[in-house]
């Protein structure tokens, strides 16, 4: 688990470009004995029992307070301190000590010792080679040589642009670790991501799936047996730590020697083999997606080309209509005006041959007058002179 780390004076650098540090740390053991006659309905707060311990060793403090037993005879606490050069200190302090807790008449005795490590020693990995049967310590990866790291963040160990959900990079862990010696190679199972379809045997992994989306392992190989021994005294006892801007934080890292052969000259090659298969299967998956996907892609267009032509043809169909519908109203128009034109001209036609015939009944009234009087001169004319003699 990541914890943020308040002091970090005593932090040894790693690996400077991603601001990796070590920093050693103390764990301790603390048991509370309790009385062998109980108190009838009264029981121990393990809240107040914590506060309680957390006071004896002030001005010092615990990084980290656990109940790792309760049973009824004693409570046992998993503590951790941030300062191992006062892990003497708080010892003293705790050793012995009587705990007087509230509303409990009884006094509890608290006992304290530094916690057993159960970080592997030189002599475990010389007994285990020498021991094992099937190992050749000619080989690389049958003899002690390859560290076992895990429970590493994944975050530390990725460029700061890279996304969240990306691998941890095998060439930052390996650079990390170039500190001790030569590396001769190195595995990051969660940056090959063909490892999860191997069998379980080849893949190297032990960390729960529950925490693979935070945490990886990786396998680290040295070129030397010195460089091996040098990395493992120093990471025993400490914890990684990276610094940010504004805070630091730190988390408990498993370390081991591989026991497994799981960098053997033979692994490797083995999970190349596998691995190339599984890209060959990978790729003509690919290629087999793509040609369907390209198959549906073009039935798909065939059908939208299709369809668009039969948009296109009912959409002509319906100007065509609208076309004909447009011509046969214009024609009516058309027809009609004709119609009207024609009327008005034979109105107009009918109206001059009215005024047409007035006008020869009006001159031939004046002509028919004309005559009268001419006719009625004459006669005018011949009467008045007979009437004279």
């Amino acid at each position: 688990m990541i914890q943020v780390c308040r002091d970090t004076s005593d932090a040894v650098a790693l690996y400077l470009p991603q601001r990796l540090y070590l920093k050693p740390f103390a764990k301790l053991n603390i048991s509370v004995q309790l009385p062998t006659q109980k108190v009838h309905g009264k029981a121990i707060s393990n809240w107040e029992l914590m506060e309680k311990l957390r006071k004896i060793i002030q001005p010092e403090s615990f990084s980290s307070l656990k109940v790792s037993k309760h049973s009824s005879e004693v409570i046992r606490f998993d503590a951790e301190l941030e300062k191992r050069n006062k892990l003497e200190t708080v010892l003293s302090r705790l050793e012995d000590r009587v705990v007087q807790l509230n509303d409990y008449p009884e006094s509890l005795r608290v006992r304290a010792s530094e916690a057993k490590s159960d970080f592997p020693i030189r002599y475990s990995w010389d007994s285990f080679f020498r021991d094992a049967t099937d190992m050749d310590e000619m080989k690389p990866g049958e003899r002690p040589d390859t560290v076992h790291i895990s429970n590493l963040p994944i975050r530390w160990f990725i460029h700061d642009r890279a996304r969240d959900d990306d691998a941890p990079q095998e060439s930052i862990f390996k650079k990390v670790f170039e500190k001790y010696g030569s590396v001769r190679q190195v595995d990051v199972p969660a940056a090959d991501p063909f490892r999860m379809q191997m069998k379980s045997s080849m893949r190297g992994i032990t960390t729960p799936p529950q925490d693979a989306a935070l945490y990886f392992e990786g396998y680290v190989q040295f070129s030397e047996y010195v460089s091996f021994v040098r990395c493992m005294d120093a990471l025993r006892g400490h914890k990684l730590l990276r610094k940010k801007d504004d805070i630091a934080e730190w988390c408990t890292i498993k370390v081991d020697f591989d026991k497994t052969k799981h960098m053997t000259d033979a692994a490797v090659k083995r999970r190349g083999i596998v691995r190339e298969r599984l890209i060959t299967r990978q790729r003509a998956k690919d290629d087999e997606e793509k040609q369907e996907k390209d198959k549906i892609a073009k039935k798909e267009a065939k059908e939208r080309q299709k369809h668009e032509k039969v948009e296109r043809d009912k959409l002509e169909r319906m100007k065509e209509r609208e076309e004909r519908r447009k011509r046969k109203q214009l024609a009516k128009l058309i027809q009609k005006d004709n119609v009207d034109v024609s009327s008005v001209a034979l109105e107009e036609e009918q109206k001059l041959l009215k005024v047409q015939k007035k006008l020869q009944a009006i001159r031939l009234m004046e002509e028919l007058f004309k005559r009268i009087e001419v006719c009625f001169v004459c006669v005018f004319c011949k009467i008045v002179p007979s009437l004279q003699f």
